[in-house]
């Protein structure tokens, strides 16, 4: 049980690099871990990851983030939380070197004036769920996100969204649906239910 861990004005970088020449044949114990995040609080947290070998990089900074509640179960493979925060933060995600191309350009990728809220989230291999209180967002090719609210919920066979609403500066969606687990499965005969409205 972690009751509280609070980090600020710091910087992380985490380098992977394989090492390993030989793969690792040794059976290995299963990791049945229970990790209990009480209250998790980051403000002024600059993040990097590199791969020295490739050309990845992702780089980010929290201005301010919260955790509560958060359980993650290794032995169930469960994970959740009654809240998660993030508020006025970044990331760059470069997966290619040389400039990016003008528009979206999946490989170069930068979102700057990031705010989440999300409640009551919840995922196993049988369940899911989860509340978009807040979600914006904008990118360097111009796309921006001013309003994304809504519901997930998903338990048996279906996955049900009651509500969720999707503003850019010009557009605006909302949509309502029941879809099957196996509905994109290959050769799947599943039907899925949605309702979508789209205003330009």
């Amino acid at each position: 049980t972690l009751n509280r861990l609070e980090l600020s004005d710091a910087t992380v970088t985490l380098f992977l690099t394989d090492t390993t020449t030989q793969p690792d044949t040794t059976a290995s114990t299963p990791l049945k871990w229970v990790l209990d995040l009480q209250k998790v609080n980051l403000e002024r947290v600059a993040l990097a990851m590199q791969i020295p070998q490739d050309t990845l990089r992702i780089s980010g900074f929290i201005t301010e983030a919260k955790l509560r509640n958060g359980v993650v179960d290794f032995g169930k493979a469960s994970y959740g939380a009654d809240l998660f925060e993030l508020a006025a933060s970044s990331l760059d995600y470069t997966a290619t070197e040389g400039k990016a191309m003008e528009g979206f350009d999946p490989s170069h990728i930068g979102l700057s004036d990031v705010a989440i809220q999300l409640n009551t989230l919840y995922y196993d291999s049988t369940a899911l769920s989860g509340e978009i209180k807040t979600f914006t967002l904008k990118e360097r090719s111009g796309l921006e996100i001013t309003r994304l609210e809504g519901a997930v919920h998903g338990k048996g066979k279906t996955i049900d969204v009651p509500k969720l609403i999707l503003e850019t500066p010009y557009s605006r969606a909302e949509l309502e649906a029941s879809i099957p687990y196996t509905a994109f499965d290959a050769g799947s005969q599943e039907n899925m239910n949605a309702h979508l409205k789209a205003q330009l």
